[in-house]
């Protein structure tokens, strides 16, 4: 099974490898490591990654359209991991993140202990234990690390930034099993356990403003996730699928009474690899339902759609470019907020994004990188409520310019 991890990946060119690197970021590189009879037990590995953000109009991490654009772009991350035995190893990785108004503190970001419960020659399960990464699309388990990102910014309507928290990583358990065939290789995850509680991005999308009392994880969420690699790498299918629940607990004076939230995403993920180009496409569907938040909340439950088309182009080994237009409807039925604007009274954009992006990859070597990326983009429907606290003043067709230089050991 471990051999052919290896070898499926082998035949693919250098940079058509993101998920690879996130694998050699954690395993491979030889650096602070112990060893016992020959074999590295320890693993320590680290990335940093500063990035620089310019708009024409609003604000996508802080104080980004003025005339000197922001620096409230900051990811740093430590992470180790043990390899106790064949069947037994842990990891736990620290996280520090600045992006202004949106998020900036530091977390645990996944620790577990993960057990292959049995092996045989053409598959295994197993189970971690702890802070674990939940399985959704190709980037969500590997989002904060830049070399293995095809952008500085991920597409929005599928992997949400506004809600980065909830939708990262469960304190709970996985059950995982894996099978080699005679023509690829199956991955299914599956993750049970308590999202995280810091929501008040989430609070702010949802009811408009940051109300007194606080959105919480019921006990049990669950998150899974089948994916496919064929024999040569060339081809990965993935779905994906997940019911995340939040109840409200109202604070002293709250105009809102202690409703609940269900979130139900659908993800179909598919990658085609050619030796200079990459193609990839995603779509979402996610049932929302919003209940018994009392009468200036009605209950609804809207349907959102996302999908989004990207190529990727190697020029050669150091120089790497990205294409990609991705979409965000948070009501398929009200696709560009006309019902929404006449109800609430705000923007009819915030409804909706439509995104436009051209992106340039340096790595000149395997420990340094710097992308550039432009963005056109219509519509609002993904960007911080805590960044944009009036949405009145949010225009509707802007520009956005990024730089983001990355250093990993």
């Amino acid at each position: 099974m471990k051999e052919y991890r290896s070898l499926k990946y082998a035949n693919r060119p250098f940079f058509l490898r993101p998920a690879f690197m996130a694998v050699l970021l954690l395993l491979s590189f030889e650096g602070i490591a112990g060893s016992f009879h020959g074999v590295e037990k320890l693993q320590i590995h680290g990335f940093i990654s500063q990035g620089y953000a310019l708009t024409s109009d609003n604000n996508l991490v802080g104080d980004n359209d003025s005339e000197h654009g922001s620096l409230n772009m900051t990811e740093i991350g430590l992470n180790a991991t043990y390899q106790h035995s064949n069947y037994l190893s842990f990891a736990l990785q620290g996280l520090y993140r600045n992006l202004g108004e949106v998020d900036e503190g530091a977390r645990i970001d996944y620790a577990t202990i993960d057990w292959t419960a049995a092996s045989w020659e053409s598959s295994e399960w197993g189970i971690r234990l702890g802070r674990v990464k939940n399985p959704m699309g190709f980037y969500n388990e590997t989002r904060d690390v830049a070399f293995t990102r095809p952008s500085i910014i991920l597409p929005q309507g599928i992997y949400y930034g506004r809600s980065r928290n909830l939708l990262h990583s469960t304190d709970g358990g996985q059950l995982y099993l894996n099978i080699q065939a005679d023509f690829g290789f199956f991955e299914l995850q599956g993750n049970a356990g308590r999202a995280e509680n810091d929501n008040k991005e989430l609070k702010m999308a949802i009811f408009g403003f940051d109300t007194p009392g606080e959105l919480v994880s019921k006990e049990t969420n669950y998150w899974g996730r089948i994916k496919f690699d064929s024999i040569s790498g060339d081809l990965e299918l993935a779905l994906s699928y997940a019911d995340v629940s939040l109840d409200y607990k109202p604070g002293q004076g709250d105009p809102f009474a202690a409703g609940n939230t269900n979130y139900r995403p659908i993800v179909v993920s598919a990658r085609y690899s050619w030796p200079s180009v990459i193609l990839t496409a995603e779509y979402l569907r996610q049932r929302n339902e919003f209940s018994d938040f009392g009468s200036l909340f009605p209950d609804v439950s809207p349907t959102t759609e996302s999908y989004y088309l990207q190529g990727e182009y190697r020029f050669n080994r150091q120089f790497q470019g990205v294409v990609r237009f991705d979409t965000h409807y948070l009501n398929k039925d009200d696709r560009y907020g006309k019902k929404m604007a006449q109800l609430t009274g705000g923007p009819a954009h915030r409804s909706f994004t439509e995104d436009w992006v051209v992106g340039l990859r340096w790595s000149p070597n395997w420990s340094w990188q710097v992308q550039a990326e432009y963005h056109r983009v219509n519509g609002t429907s993904w960007l911080s409520g805590q960044a944009n606290p009036d949405p009145s003043e949010l225009e509707k067709r802007w520009n956005l310019f990024t730089l983001m230089a990355s250093f990993r050991f």
